[in-house]
């Protein structure tokens, strides 16, 4: 069967498949794009024992890469205080809060979202943790992240503008290459 003797159910489930494939092989890349604040915490095994630590991403427009960002963090017992942290040429920052206490951590990054048009505007991304004991061995791991809503849906509505153009680019093709056959 050759491609210019496809149905049209046939041609439609091929460029699915390819459409699939390719989104894909692009998901990695388009994810880490899309993502705009990730913040992970978590317990793990430091050299003195038992940390909380917690790690993130953020690509705030108003704060450049190598400068600080500011994050609030609220551990069990203590009232939350204002913590600024070094991010990296990657924009991304780590934060130890020491050994883990039983009880709720809360780490507030406090960022920037540029949007479609405008200025950027401030916004937070909270990341719970409840930490059930301050012993060794598996804990919970939390990941927040925030991502660019309005890009991700350009990126459909893109995706599917070139997958109707390549569908009528073919259907008007074939119909020419039937009048000439038939003429």
């Amino acid at each position: 069967m050759s491609l210019t003797r496809l149905s049209s159910p046939w041609l439609v489930v091929l460029s699915l498949g390819v459409v699939g494939l390719t989104a894909a092989a692009a998901w990695p890349l388009v994810a880490r794009w899309a993502t705009v604040a990730e913040v992970t915490a978590a317990v793990v095994a430091g050299a003195s024992g038992p940390e909380v630590v917690v790690h993130g991403r953020v690509d705030d427009p108003t704060v450049p890469p190598l400068g600080i960002q500011q994050v609030t963090v609220e551990k069990p017992g203590t009232p939350p205080f204002k913590r600024p942290v070094a991010l990296s040429t990657e924009r991304t920052f780590d934060l130890v809060l020491g050994p883990p206490v039983p009880g709720r951590y809360a780490v507030t990054v406090h960022w920037h979202r540029q949007p479609l048009w405008g200025q950027p505007q401030p916004t937070d991304l909270v990341v719970p943790l409840m930490v059930a004991s301050a012993a060794a061995g598996p804990q919970a791991r939390v990941r927040a992240y925030d991502v660019r809503a309005v890009g991700l849906y350009g990126l459909a509505i893109a995706a599917a503008v070139v997958g109707t153009a390549l569908g009528l680019h073919r259907a008007v093709r074939s119909s020419t290459a039937e009048k000439d056959a038939s003429a």
